[in-house]
């Protein structure tokens, strides 16, 4: 009997991205130069543009990863922005306000790895400002096209979010305001009707 051949099934957990961290492009990048480049900080190029000696090649190695990364967040922040435009804002539906409180979790967990991207994004800038001899790659303006679109997918899914638990808050308060005045006035009914007995 031949074995099967059908695919197996894969755990899509496994491919989402590690979070992301300052540095981690500038790393991905230089991992295969030696350990001195490795290890060459922002403050070492301040101090010594030069000990870089980075070529074209390698600056674009450089962006790329920082235009990989913010790509993968952006993606992840997209996918919160959808499931928060199906959450319904009907303030009898618990599980859309539990969902939305969820997502607005997971933006939590998300906007620090977008701060580290950014910071990141800033630093190829200093590096490309203090080195004379940087080639003329226009690689800040790649970087920070993808940044600004990970920032505004950043600020839809939070605002969307804040806007419908806002709208499902003001649904409960308007149920509570609703349900106290029919009490009220069944309360009223029943003292009039026992006063003219």
């Amino acid at each position: 009997m031949e074995p099967s051949t059908a695919p197996r099934p894969t755990d899509t957990s496994s491919t989402d991205p590690a979070p992301y961290e300052q540095g981690d492009a500038l790393r991905s990048a230089f991992e295969d130069r030696d350990a001195r480049a490795a290890e060459l900080s922002l403050a070492d190029v301040l101090d010594d543009p030069d000990g870089w000696d980075l070529t074209r090649e390698e600056y674009w190695d450089w962006v790329a990863h920082l235009i990989r990364a913010g790509r993968d967040l952006d993606r992840q922040l997209n996918e919160v922005l959808h499931k928060a435009y199906g959450c319904s804002t009907s303030f009898y539906s618990l599980r859309s306000r539990k969902r939305l409180q969820q997502l607005m979790a997971e933006l939590g967990r998300l906007q620090p790895q977008l701060r580290d991207l950014e910071r990141d994004v800033k630093e190829l800038a200093l590096v490309i400002a203090a080195d004379p001899d940087t080639p003329n790659t226009d690689a800040d303006n790649f970087t920070m096209i993808v940044l600004d679109s990970a920032n505004q997918t950043y600020d839809r899914a939070y605002q969307l979010c804040q806007d419908k638990l806002a709208t499902i808050q003001q649904g409960w308060i308007t149920a509570t305001n609703m349900f106290l005045s029919i009490v009220m006035l069944i309360v009223t009914i029943l003292f009039w009707m026992e006063f003219w007995e």
